[in-house]
Formats: structure tokens, C-alpha cells, sequence
């Protein structure tokens, strides 16, 4: 097979997997450079062109970046309409589009036992203090284990203490709209004409273990940037614990 009907193949694949048709992209997958090129999309920008270079010629390795890159734009662009949950902090229902006076909202899915919302919750509590007057901050458990169950909710937002809403989405409804992955992940969204547009979506910062050695405030950055009206960042993957999906 020649490179360009690898690349013309390996864009296919991607379409694929936008569009959710994982079987498809997979029965195309047995070419290895179609492989490696999937494998080096969730790199950071830098690393994705280098190794796509090292693939393909130079105006294919172009080609294949920015039609990557035009897929995960889309993805962020992605709209939102509502949905509406149980607070177990208020013990009544919350809907979306009660915030759509706020600047934005953001959506963080979390958990009672994944070590790294633990690791996450005095950050969370920190940044929800501070953009409080702007920036609506919802925490979302889709999770289904039995100790991410109602009653462990109320004690773990006891314990962490954050005063923020803690929503309980067992029928996975927002986890489904967002196509959300993992915990903790968030999605900045921006209000705009009865909607929400996703700003920003991914990693909240660049060291889940330790607050202190953060180089990169990938949410806190974006925040700064949707207040200031700015263009948003790319989105980063989000490290840490799987949601099983129902």
C-alpha cells in the first residue's frame, strides 16, 4: 500500500471514530503505519507532527495533522442543551440551563474511590471558590461500583467539603451527552443563546499526584481565557480512572 492511500485510509479512520463506528475503523487497522498514526493522535501537538513526518512525506504528515486537529475542534465545538440531575448536597434536582446566566459552568465527572479525585478535591474546591461570582462548578458520579452509590455521595462531599453541587447521574445521561471517559475529567462550557458550547474539555492540570509540581493549570488557564473572551486551548486527555459505562 502506497502512503497516500495510508493516510487516505487513516483520515477515514478517524472519521470512523468521530462518528462512534469503532468496528469499522478497527477492520482497517491492519496496515502499520494506519496503526501507528491512531496510536500517535493522543500525543501533545509537538510529538503528534514530529512522528506523522517520520510516517508519511511531509505534505501527507500536514494533511493528516490538520484534518486531526479540524476533528478535535469539532469535538470542543460540540453543543449542549440540558439535562437535569439529583443533588444529593440540596436533595432536589439541578438543570443545566439554570446556569445559563453564568460565564460558564463547569462540569467535572468525579468519583467517591478513584484515588485521583482525591488527589484532585482540594484543587476543585480552590477553583470553585474562586471564579464562584463567574464560573458555576457542577460535580457529576456517573460511576456504577456499590460505593459510589447515593448515600457514599452525601459522605464523600461531606468530607471534602466542597460547596459545590454533587450530582448523581447513575442513568450515565450527561456522561452519554458528553462522552465522558474517565475521573476526573472536566468540560468547560460556555453558555451562548439558551445552549452550552464545549470550551474546553480533558485534564484539569498536568500532575494528578502532586498539586505542588502543576506546570500547566489546563482548566484554570481556560477559565482565565473564556472570561477574557479569548480562543479556548486544545483539549488533554484526562488521567485517571475509567467510568464503566452501564
Amino acid at each position: 500500500m502506497n502512503k497516500n492511500s495510508i493516510a487516505a485510509q487513516t483520515v477515514s479512520c478517524i472519521k470512523m471514530l468521530e462518528n462512534s463506528e469503532i468496528a469499522s475503523c478497527l477492520a482497517m487497522t491492519h496496515e502499520t503505519k494506519i496503526k501507528a498514526s491512531l496510536r500517535v493522535a493522543s500525543r501533545p501537538k509537538q510529538s503528534r507532527k514530529k512522528t506523522m513526518l517520520q510516517l508519511f512525506s511531509p505534505k501527507i504528515a500536514l494533511l493528516f495533522v490538520s484534518t486531526f486537529l479540524f476533528f478535535s475542534f469539532t469535538t470542543i465545538a460540540q453543543t449542549i442543551t440540558n439535562f437535569t440531575l439529583l443533588d444529593v448536597v440540596s436533595v432536589d434536582t439541578v438543570s443545566l440551563k439554570q446556569y445559563a446566566n453564568k460565564k460558564g459552568v463547569a462540569v467535572i465527572f468525579t468519583s467517591n474511590e478513584c484515588a485521583f479525585d482525591n488527589y484532585y478535591s482540594e484543587r476543585i474546591k480552590k477553583l470553585a471558590n474562586t471564579y464562584s461570582d463567574n464560573i458555576q462548578f457542577l460535580l457529576i458520579n456517573a460511576s456504577q461500583e456499590p460505593g459510589e452509590a447515593v448515600a457514599a455521595m452525601n459522605q464523600t462531599i461531606a468530607q471534602r467539603r466542597i460547596n459545590v453541587p454533587y450530582l448523581a447521574d447513575k442513568a450515565q445521561v450527561a456522561l452519554t451527552m458528553l462522552d465522558a471517559k474517565k475521573t476526573p475529567e472536566v468540560f468547560l462550557l460556555k453558555p451562548t443563546a439558551g445552549k452550552f458550547t464545549v470550551f474546553y474539555a480533558g485534564a484539569l492540570d498536568d500532575n494528578p499526584q502532586v498539586a505542588t509540581d502543576v506546570k500547566q493549570d489546563y482548566l484554570k488557564n481556560n477559565i482565565e481565557k473564556l472570561l477574557a473572551g479569548q480562543p479556548s486551548d486544545e483539549s488533554v486527555r484526562a488521567v485517571g480512572c475509567s467510568v464503566r459505562r452501564r
